[in-house]
């Protein structure tokens, strides 16, 4: 992440200071709090990405910690292992020669 940017924030459309995420997309710190605080509050723990539409990049864990509570941190750990332990049922390590993947399982 990069803060030593200014310019204008693409949520807000205020001039200051903005913070570049590891997506390379720029936010003012207030969209980027109110942003984690709204989908908390809404437990959306799985939309906890950039504010750009349609960008999957995921924000850091340094960034939710600044702006969460610990027991919303906790929420969104608790929410987000308990979401990937759901997919496991379906994803099986390919332990082939030289292949190193994660294969998804199709019953049939």
């Amino acid at each position: 992440m990069n803060n030593n940017l200014y310019g204008i924030c693409s949520v807000c459309f205020c001039d200051g200071k903005l913070i570049q995420l590891g997506c390379t997309h720029q936010f003012c710190e207030s969209c980027i709090e109110q942003t984690i605080k709204k989908r908390v509050s809404q437990e959306k723990f799985l939309e906890l990405k950039c504010l750009q539409n349609g960008c999957n990049y995921r924000l850091p864990k340094t960034m939710l910690i600044k702006h969460c509570n610990p027991q919303e941190f906790e929420n969104i750990y608790i929410y987000q292992s308990e979401d990937i332990s759901t997919v496991l049922d379906i994803l099986a390590y390919c332990t082939g020669v030289d292949w190193n993947k994660i294969l998804k399982l199709t019953l049939g």
